[in-house]
């Protein structure tokens, strides 16, 4: 796994950018904060990986 300065995943960093830059259409969000969550509580980092596939469809 690889890991910045501060410790923290490289692929969690990319995880919260792509999260950043979605933008809204017609002033709906792409994304829930309860569709989110969904991801960050999933088991492991594998399960959390599959779930955001699946939230990104």
């Amino acid at each position: 796994m690889s890991l910045n300065r501060n410790g923290v995943p490289t692929a969690r960093l990319t995880r919260r950018d792509q999260v950043l830059q979605l933008e809204a259409v017609d002033g709906v969000e792409p994304l829930s904060e309860r569709a989110l969550r969904i991801v960050a509580h999933a088991g492991n980092w594998a399960e959390q990986r599959a779930a955001w596939r699946v939230l990104l469809g």
